[in-house]
């Protein structure tokens, strides 16, 4: 058995963990427009939401090679977030 803040303090490391692989995902989503167009890029890539399943056949599309860092990077952030709402403290609400 866990303690009780033990727990918690998992929960927040997961947490962040998974909002950092978050934002690791977008800043590779914005470079990557800024690459291919530059200016107008960070235009479309701020303005833009990435998807999940078209940006990275775009991606492979353009560059010719497949982003298996992207889909890691996005499992991770999701096993994250659910090992966050695991460990989390569901007694105090």
């Amino acid at each position: 058995m866990i303690a009780r803040g033990t727990r918690s303090g998992l929960a927040l490391f997961f947490f962040l963990a998974a909002q950092a692989a978050g934002l690791v995902l977008w800043v590779t989503y914005v470079m990557t427009w800024i690459d291919w167009w530059g200016g107008f890029g960070l235009l479309v890539g701020v303005l833009t939401m990435p998807g999940l399943v078209i940006f990275p056949f775009l991606y492979w599309i353009v560059e010719n090679q497949f982003p298996w860092n992207y889909f890691a990077l996005w499992a991770a952030m999701i096993a994250f977030g659910i090992m966050s709402a695991l460990t989390a403290n569901s007694d105090r609400y």
